[in-house]
């Protein structure tokens, strides 16, 4: 009977948290401030004692929201408006033609190397009147005839012994005290070709030697009647046997041609990329030279050489008195 009395104290405990200090329930039953119970027989009961056993663990509730969004990012910078360059920039910088209307960006005049610190010169492509214009040379530099050659880059100086040992780890010079900044000598065409290999590899370029009518051109300031490269007076313009003093100097100590390169006439003969072969009478555009051949067309004329042979229109290597011949490659 006693537990069917406690499940209905149970039930009216909610009404009478407000009560007296004591509080009858009924005659067998009353409840003092505090929870306590008290039954007619003197029995005291805390609220405590009437609870039962502590029930389980309820199921996980379902899980909570997700963390709050981020704040918003900061508004970025406006576009740049669209202009005549910014769109031609575009255009040219996906590999596409310019159109007409797109200014064309001048070429750079000169150029440096960063694997061995060569310069080399912007020269103009244009048509020029090639061979004997003089009318002192040799048979082979006939008959005169027009040619035409492109833009090309071309080396300020004559390739130094300090460049090329840069690039090869030797130097096969005979005038190694000249120094360094002397230019290279006692290199075949064939080892021009190895170097310049190494060198493309090295910088990711694509030098090569000039032809013999890129090379005239250039020489002659592009395709000026001048006797040697850069004038008339051999003696301001070139090293060779009658003030040189039997050997090689340091490159660009004379005066420069017309477009400013150095030692076209004298020093050092220069090497271009032809077959040695006869002239032909017909006009030409960027003329390779023979297909075949024996020997490869030196050009320019050294220290060891007489004024006829560092002329504008020099390349004998075998007999130094030829304006014109071919040396072999090997």
């Amino acid at each position: 009977m006693k537990n069917v009395v406690v499940l209905l104290v149970c039930c009216l405990l909610m009404f009478v948290s407000t009560a007296s200090a004591t509080t009858i329930i009924s005659g067998d039953l009353s409840i003092r401030d505090g929870g306590e119970l008290v039954f007619s027989d003197g029995t005291v009961q805390s609220k405590a004692q009437l609870q039962g056993p502590k029930g389980e663990i309820g199921p996980q509730g379902p899980a909570g929201l997700q963390g709050a969004v981020g704040p918003v990012g900061a508004t970025g910078p406006a576009a740049p408006p669209l202009t005549l360059a910014s769109i031609c920039a575009a255009i040219n910088a996906g590999g596409a033609s310019l159109p007409s209307f797109c200014p064309v960006t001048p070429p750079l005049t000169t150029i440096t190397d960063p694997t061995t610190g060569m310069m080399l010169q912007r020269v103009t492509g244009g048509t020029f009147t090639m061979g004997d214009t003089f009318g002192d040379g040799n048979s082979d530099e006939l008959p005169v005839h027009q040619v035409t050659v492109r833009d090309i880059y071309v080396s300020t100086y004559e390739v130094t012994q300090g460049q090329w040992q840069t690039i090869t780890g030797s130097n096969p010079s005979y005038s190694t005290a000249c120094g360094a900044s002397c230019p290279v000598e006692q290199v075949s065409w064939d080892d021009i070709q190895t170097f310049i290999a190494t060198l493309n590899q090295r910088s990711g370029k694509n030098y090569r030697l000039p032809t013999e009518a890129e090379w005239e051109y250039a020489s002659r300031s592009g395709g000026k009647s001048e006797k040697y490269s850069g004038g008339s007076d051999a003696t301001v313009v070139a090293w060779y046997y009658d003030n040189s003093g039997n050997t090689t100097h340091p490159v660009g100590r004379k005066q420069a041609n017309g477009l400013g390169l150095y030692d076209m006439s004298g020093n050092v003969w220069e090497w271009v990329s032809d077959w040695y072969g006869g002239y032909g009478a017909a006009a030409q555009v960027n003329p390779q030279g023979p297909a075949t051949g024996s020997n490869r067309v030196l050009r320019g004329g050294s220290w060891g050489d007489y004024l006829t042979s560092v002329s504008g229109g020099v390349g004998q290597a075998l007999v130094l008195l030829f304006k014109r011949g071919g040396g072999s490659g090997e």
